[in-house]
């Protein structure tokens, strides 16, 4: 099992850290990462969608 760390470079601040798989899922370059492995309460959830020029 390999566990990340999720850090923001200009700062240092920790995001999220867990296991690589159902917990933190690397999908097109991003990271699906489930609430119980993020380690700031700055994060919230957003239901904007977002338009892929790729996908339409």
């Amino acid at each position: 099992m390999t566990i990340v760390q999720i850090t923001r470079e200009a700062t240092g601040m920790k995001l999220a850290a867990g296991p690589i798989g159902w917990g933190i899922a690397p999908i097109e370059g991003n990271y699906d990462i489930q609430r119980k492995y993020l380690a700031t309460d700055r994060l919230r959830l957003n239901f904007i969608p977002g338009l892929c020029v790729y996908k339409g």
